[in-house]
């Protein structure tokens, strides 16, 4: 059998992030439209504005109708699986996406989660020692569950996870503080 995943010679410094390796976006950006502190103040003014609109969500989980989500950090992580339009097919006769076994199939299942991280390595190359398995095989059903809701999505294209999923997929691979949501930064 060839070596595992921790026999590769690995970069002390190298450490897996949220959102490292997505794809480039197909889209031309204007030098002139992209302005780094300018588009800085823009997104953190949307992730305000966006967090003052669903202010009320934080703290409770009065805002869930399928019972399955957590209280979150920030108003606009603050979204159930049954507001997701994107959902309402695969939804049919669930109460909530987590129950669905395409949901369980493809976020939850380690055996399916350790493979797709085997792509992930073969793509971007070894994860430090020091990366926990449970945040990275965390980023990877993560990853696996935008694909399955959106199909394809570009680096910045970002969007909101469902709570009650994002739930699901922490009590699956915990950790001891996680990132929570993140306009991108680099474009």
């Amino acid at each position: 059998m060839e070596g595992n995943v921790f026999d590769y010679e690995l970069d002390d410094n190298f450490v897996v992030q949220p959102y490292m390796y997505e794809p480039e976006p197909t889209i031309e950006i204007n030098e002139s439209d992209s302005n780094d502190e300018e588009s800085e103040e823009e997104l953190d003014f949307d992730f305000a504005v966006e967090n003052d609109r669903n202010r009320e969500r934080i703290g409770n989980v009065n805002w869930c109708e399928c019972r399955n989500c957590s209280a979150m950090p920030t108003g606009i992580e603050s979204k159930c699986c049954m507001e997701f339009g994107e959902l309402s097919e695969k939804l049919d006769g669930f109460c909530c996406i987590t129950q669905h076994p395409g949901f369980v199939g493809n976020c939850l299942n380690r055996d399916v989660i350790e493979v797709s991280f085997y792509e992930f390595l073969q793509q971007n190359g070894p994860v430090g020692d020091e990366e926990p398995i449970h945040e990275t095989y965390r980023y990877v059903a993560y990853r696996r569950l935008a694909r399955w809701i959106w199909h394809r999505l570009a680096k910045y294209d970002r969007r909101v996870l469902p709570a009650c999923a994002v739930t699901a997929i922490r009590a699956y691979f915990p950790s001891q503080q996680y990132t929570g949501y993140k306009y991108a930064r680099d474009f």
